[in-house]
């Protein structure tokens, strides 16, 4: 009985062991489990943790990679995916090499990205172990925005400049730089010296996309654009510049520049290295006139520049001043735009500005496309003409222009302007101006006055055609059969459907059209009208061109001649006493040829052919109602004109009673 007890206790005392050892490695189990799945986790939610800066995506380029490098929110495609950063500092993970590497950047600009970094390692470490391994030495790399954002370059013409690319000055001819339209743009004109090897005649434009400062040096980032096709590699480059203090003096003799500067103090003393360069040399420093020392890099990187090494140094003087004129003051009075409204010219003193409206109906905001200086006039022959040559910047473009202004009415002025030339002198000669060729600029000022129109009357309409097409029913809503010119108004013409009693009855107008002011050319008058009533998206002002011709009309004018005295002198008479002898001559009928145009007065338009509306009149006489617009015009007080009456009453008197003094005076000789 003892002996079953004990194997009983025994027995239930292996199987307490046995279930608490199972237990107690599923424990275990469960253990590890559960910490390899949040180590898991914790690597998964890395890319969380690790947020790059919003201001950096989008496209980028650097120097030695072909492609296109990418940054989101936690992704660089040529870097991977980021896990964790500490301020500027940033891990990645690279899923295609399966290693990890640690990148310090340097924000320069919102254009600009400076970085260096470890080399991959197999093996994850926390971010500061592996950022500890960045060497003094490590490489400088520069990320610069693709499609950014450009800014006010921080010299802006013009200048005159030498230059250096390693084989002397070039000086002579002296080289410039213009300022363009855009302030983040300037023109580069280099001069090839004869005597200077690797010198060039050459234009480069500059388009300025960030600017930073490191020790005493400022650093430009630049886009080249060149006059033959490059790459993102030939036109990115970096400038160091320094500019002169009062009397043309630099601030020192050396120039210090550090090529990468960071945040962190670990990480700034691992990317920081300084270079110095030798006294200033000859000529670049103790002259009032220079402005800045410019440096440009020979490749897509900003390393190892200053102010006065590189692949290429300029010395910046200042330009000499031009010289002025000033423009009529008849131009200055008013601002004026083009017809279409899509331009605007504004005359201040000796400078011109000319903007152009984003949209074609001439609404949109405005942006500056031309600028010119006055720089002398060459003829001013009438009070209402004057050629003056213009220095002028158009875009990126900078020259001299001759252009010619002619005055039509108050509110009516007219341009022609040239091409644009290298030299004044050469502005307004036949190969750069050709007054028989170039297009005439209509311009009218923002409230223009109304004038009488001419041609007054009402006349029948044939042969309409609108934009190139003929339109068969003038009575449809297209047409219009009749055009009354000053009938209810001296200073409106109106287009009128007569096609049916109705029509007539309701005085309905197809269309209606304020006169401002017309002139004649060689024939050719040009009238400028403001339609009244309009589309949004209709022209705002129209030109009308016209002309007059005179074509026979098969009925024919029956003229009486005089009756002539004495015998058979004249073979009409008959032989008798004379006798009242006909002849016939042709009657003319008169025949106004018209076309509207929305843009300018063009001269090679074909009145009554072309244009955006083209048709041909013929007179019907006076309107029934030319009492009543005559009417409108202001006459004198009845008091002055009893006065003036009884004025013409005594002068009349006073002439009779002269008249009889004189006859009775006069004696007239007899014969002997």
């Amino acid at each position: 009985m003892e002996m079953m007890l004990l194997l009983s206790g025994r027995l239930i005392f292996t199987m307490i062991f046995f279930f608490t050892a199972a237990g107690g490695e599923s424990g275990h189990s469960s253990l590890v489990s559960s910490s390899l799945d949040a180590s898991a986790t914790a690597e998964a939610r890395g890319g969380e943790r690790c947020q790059l800066p919003g201001r950096w995506e989008g496209n980028w380029f650097q120097s030695g990679v072909h492609q296109t490098i990418s940054i989101n929110s936690s992704f660089i495609n040529i870097k991977g995916k980021c896990l964790e950063n500490d301020g500027d500092k940033f891990l990645f993970y690279n899923e295609k090499e399966n290693c990890y590497r640690c990148t310090v950047f340097h924000e320069k600009d919102r254009n600009i990205l400076q970085y260096k970094e470890t080399f991959c390692i197999k093996d994850r470490r926390s971010l500061k172990n592996v950022c500890s391994t960045i060497t003094g030495d490590a490489n400088l790399f520069s990320l610069f925005r693709l499609n950014g954002q450009p800014i006010e370059c921080p010299f802006k013409g013009p200048f005159t400049f030498t230059y250096n690319r390693g084989q002397g000055d070039c000086s002579y001819p002296v080289s410039t730089i213009e300022s363009c339209i855009q302030p983040s743009r300037q023109l580069l004109n280099y001069e090839s010296c004869p005597d200077v090897k690797g010198t060039e005649s050459t234009v480069e434009e500059l388009t300025c996309l960030g600017t930073w400062k490191e020790g005493s040096s400022r650093y430009l980032l630049g886009l080249i654009r060149y006059q033959h096709h490059a790459s993102y590699e030939e036109r990115f480059r970096c400038f160091v510049y320094e500019k002169s203090k009062k009397g043309g003096i630099f601030s020192s003799p050396t120039i210090q520049v550090v090529q990468g500067s960071l945040s962190n103090s670990s990480a700034a003393a691992a990317l920081t290295s300084s270079t110095r360069v030798a006294p200033q040399g000859q000529g670049s420093g103790g002259s009032s006139d220079i402005l800045f020392r410019v440096a440009q890099s020979g490749d897509a990187t900003c390393n190892g520049l200053t102010p006065m090494d590189g692949s290429r140094t300029l010395i910046l003087k200042k330009a000499p001043p031009l010289p002025k004129c000033q423009f009529p003051s008849w131009v200055q009075v008013h601002q004026w735009h083009t017809l279409d409204q899509r331009s605007t010219f504004n005359f201040d003193s000796s400078v011109l500005k000319v903007s152009n409206s984003s949209d074609a109906a001439g609404m949109g905001p405005s942006t500056l496309t031309m600028t010119a200086v006055c720089h002398h006039i060459t003829d001013n022959p009438t009070l209402d003409r004057v050629v003056l040559a213009l220095h002028v910047t158009s875009e990126c473009q900078s020259g001299y222009m001759c252009t010619a202004i002619y005055r039509r009415d108050g509110h009516i002025v007219e341009m022609q302007m040239g091409s644009i030339a290298r030299r004044p002198d050469d502005a307004c000669h036949i190969s750069s101006f050709n007054h028989g060729q170039l297009p005439y600029v209509t311009l009218v000022s923002s409230t223009p006055e109304t004038r009488q129109c001419p041609n007054l009357g009402q006349f029948a309409v044939t042969g309409l055609v609108r934009d190139g097409r003929e339109v068969k029913d003038q009575c449809g809503s297209e047409g219009f059969t009749t055009l009354r010119i000053g009938c209810s108004t001296l200073d409106t013409l109106q287009f009128r459907s007569g096609c049916s009693n109705a029509d007539v009855i309701a005085g309905l107008f197809r269309a209606e059209y304020a006169c401002h002011g017309w002139w004649e050319e060689m024939g050719v008058s040009y009238l400028i009208t403001t339609p009244l009533s309009r589309a949004s998206t209709g022209a705002r002002r129209y030109c009308f061109v016209f002309r007059e011709t005179l074509e026979p009309q098969q009925n024919r004018l029956t003229l009486t001649k005089p009756r002539t005295s004495g015998g058979g002198d004249d073979p009409s008479s008959g032989g008798g006493g004379g006798s009242d002898g006909e002849d016939s001559a042709p009657e003319f009928k008169r025949i106004l040829h018209f076309s509207s145009i929305a843009d300018s007065c063009r001269r090679n338009v074909a009145p009554g052919i072309e244009g955006a509306l083209a048709f041909n009149v013929t007179s019907h006489g006076r309107c029934e109602d030319i009492s009543s617009a005559i009417s409108g015009l202001s006459y004198p007080h009845p008091c002055c004109v009893l006065f003036l009456s009884f004025v013409s009453l005594l002068l009349s008197s006073y002439l009779n009673l002269s008249s009889h003094q004189n006859t009775q005076s006069t004696k007239f000789p007899t014969r002997s």
